[in-house]
């Protein structure tokens, strides 16, 4: 923890860009879609590593 008194942001006031802040704000179903896209491409490339690492062994 930073116990620091005079503690001041190291960020430039209107120009912070912060990705997790977006998602943040948008509304929870744009959220709740967005998880899904995400977990769906996620799955879509474990799915084809593993397809690629299989093929390669069976002969």
């Amino acid at each position: 923890m930073n116990f620091d008194r005079n503690y001041k942001a190291q960020t430039v006031p209107g120009k912070e860009i912060s990705l997790v802040g977006k998602i943040q704000k948008l509304p929870i179903l744009s959220r709740i879609y967005l998880y899904i896209f995400l977990m769906a491409v996620v799955g879509m490339a474990a799915g084809e590593s593993k397809y690629r690492l299989e093929a390669q062994n069976c002969n």
